[in-house]
């Protein structure tokens, strides 16, 4: 028989939390940021860029009202779009709630730089 001491039967789990940035502060975002920073959620979201800077932190505020992790990052302007893609430490994937016609140029841009 083999012994319950042996560390070969329990596989070693290590969680891995994906940093995930925000382009833009669209409502579905909004809905989105909520489900994504669940306590059980694998990411957490550690930046937000707007183009102005009241409404991304009005943005935190909401969604982020009353919990312990908030996004550390807040890139505003009308370049904020490009800093968060542009910072290699901001983030380890981007989601991109902006309108369609828009999300490939701004991928492309995040797989260039990253």
């Amino acid at each position: 028989p083999r012994s319950t001491n042996n560390p070969t039967l329990y596989p070693l789990f290590i969680t891995m939390v994906l940093a995930v940035g925000i382009i833009g502060c669209a409502r579905i975002a909004k809905k989105n940021c909520v489900a994504a920073s669940a306590p059980f959620a694998s990411c957490r979201i550690s930046a937000i860029a707007s183009r102005n800077h009241t409404k991304a932190t009005d943005f935190v505020n909401e969604v982020f009202d009353g919990k312990e992790e908030r996004p550390t990052q807040i890139f505003s302007g009308v370049d904020a779009y490009n800093k968060l893609l542009e910072s290699k430490e901001s983030c380890d994937a981007v989601y991109i709630p902006l309108p369609t016609k828009l999300h490939d140029a701004y991928a492309g841009t995040a797989l260039r730089n990253k």
